[in-house]
């Protein structure tokens, strides 16, 4: 007969608390995201046309590092991959016989959704502030200065507030961070340097890759907790929002017994 399993490791959903996203880990989001917030101000003021100067020194070499760095930020291949991760194990589990792998594909499909849901709304939002905004970006501050709003242009060179880039890194980043909890740090370090490198390559200031991150991180915490209440890729018991199965991928396996 099995061992009754104690309450402080009790699994809901195929996962014990120690995999949980416990509502602490929520308000932390909101508050770095007020944070961040925050330090737009006082960064827009006091560090944007100093670091923006700066970057205009920049060795050729740094600026073409930076650049390959910035590409990551690109949202194209994240929604692609997050699409194919959506759609790929719905299609497996239709055309397979194999009963026994519905509910791990189902799994992955939700989160797959996730990750694509997360970069939609911070992508969607970062577009309408910067068109509602339109604030110059760094190559025109000789012209304009640091400071100039063109408000509802669709100029690019006019779009500089909040960094999509970095929205799209912070949101990902979040939403990955949830879903495999050990991979959080690095992938916050790896979503920082990219911000950064908009900086360096003159795309933005400080303070709109600040607003990037922060508008990403509000993003990836709204759409964790819509997914939590549809009982899609998470689970929500009471106020505590856990993985429906630990792990990024194989886990969505492994907890069946299977290994793929």
């Amino acid at each position: 007969m099995m061992q009754q399993m104690r309450p402080d490791r009790a699994v809901i959903a195929g996962v014990t608390k120690t995999d949980a996203a416990a509502p602490s880990i929520v308000a932390t989001r909101f508050a770095a995201a007020v944070m961040l917030a925050l330090a737009t101000v006082l960064l827009s003021s006091v560090v944007d046309v100093r670091v923006a100067t700066a970057m205009a020194d920049l060795p050729s070499g740094d600026i073409r590092a930076a650049s390959y760095l910035s590409d990551l930020g690109l949202s194209g291949y994240m929604f692609a991959l997050a699409a194919l991760v959506a759609i790929g194990p719905l299609l497996v589990r239709h055309f397979s016989a194999d009963r026994r792998w519905d509910e791990a594909l189902t799994v992955l499909a939700e989160r797959g959704a996730y990750v694509f849901a997360t970069l939609a709304v911070s992508g969607i939002l970062a577009q309408v502030i910067k068109h509602l905004v339109g604030r110059a970006r760094p190559t025109l501050m000789e012209a304009f200065g640091a400071y100039h709003f063109d408000i509802l242009s669709m100029k690019a060179s006019l779009a500089s507030f909040p960094s999509g880039h970095a929205a799209t890194v912070f949101s990902v980043a979040i939403a990955l961070g949830a879903l495999a909890p050990r991979w959080r740090i690095a992938l916050l370090l790896l979503a920082t340097l990219v911000a950064a490198s908009r900086v360096a390559v003159e795309a933005h200031y400080v303070s709109d890759v600040v607003a990037g991150a922060a508008l990403g991180i509000v993003s990836a915490t709204v759409v964790t907790r819509l997914f939590a209440g549809w009982h899609l890729a998470f689970d929500r018991v009471g106020s505590t929002i856990r993985l429906k199965q630990p792990g990024l991928f194989s886990g969505a396996f492994a907890a069946r017994g299977f290994a793929p």
